[in-house]
């Protein structure tokens, strides 16, 4: 049940990045068409401009928010608490084979560090 909840909030968390994205790229482009023509008063093509890098800003800053929230309910996801607990046993039975070797006298070639 849980899983079909990550999955559903992260989809439409990928849906709702994907239509702000949409959005930043639109208000890009208008303000590089503002820009670019020469049509208009000056002052207004600028003033038209500010508020299209104002708005993409906004979005840019929603999209990051968004980015933020889900990885933050993936991290506290129990799958992941799962996972990351399999990994910190396998590194230990690792850490205890590579020391079982090396008391042993054996080298293994191309060995990693444990900070590798």
């Amino acid at each position: 049940m849980e899983k079909a909840s990550l999955q559903g909030s992260a989809s439409s968390a990928a849906v709702s990045q994907a239509q702000l994205q949409g959005r930043v790229a639109e208000l890009e482009a208008e303000a590089a068409s503002l820009k670019a023509s020469g049509a208009g008063e000056r002052g207004g093509l600028e003033a038209a401009l500010d508020r299209a890098q104002q708005q993409s800003r906004a979005l840019q800053r929603n999209l990051d928010e968004a980015n933020v929230e889900i990885e933050a309910r993936i991290e506290k996801s129990k799958q992941f608490a799962n996972v990351r607990q399999m990994m910190a046993k396998k590194n230990d039975v690792i850490a205890g084979l590579r020391k079982h070797l090396r008391e042993n006298g054996i080298a293994v070639d191309g060995d990693v560090a444990a900070s590798d």
